[in-house]
């Protein structure tokens, strides 16, 4: 599903809404809430779900991530997919071991 918003805070309110594969997050968002913090609150609803988030403007993420994986833009559509398929693997192989 894609659910692209116009703002931090309405990111949030769709990522209880709706079962997702994944995220895909800008760093810079309009309002308050940036892109960190909408994927830390998205690893936290969906822990097995790849989070990415993706800037032209910031050199990386402040500090350590705790989950997911960072983009530094510009980057092919290749890498991205890379990025999902690679999360959805370790993600069926963790359950099958659970």
């Amino acid at each position: 599903m894609l659910a692209p918003s116009g703002s931090g805070e309405a990111a949030l309110d769709l990522i209880s809404a709706a079962d997702f594969d994944g995220l895909y997050c800008e760093v810079e968002l309009p309002g308050e809430v940036d892109g960190w913090e909408v994927g830390a609150t998205f690893s936290f609803v969906w822990p097995d779900k790849p989070t990415v988030y993706a800037s032209a403007l910031v050199a990386g993420p402040p500090g350590r991530l705790r989950k997911g994986i960072f983009l530094r833009k510009p980057f092919g559509l290749d890498r991205l997919v890379t990025v999902f398929e690679t999360s959805a693997t370790a993600a069926r192989a963790r359950q099958a071991l659970a």
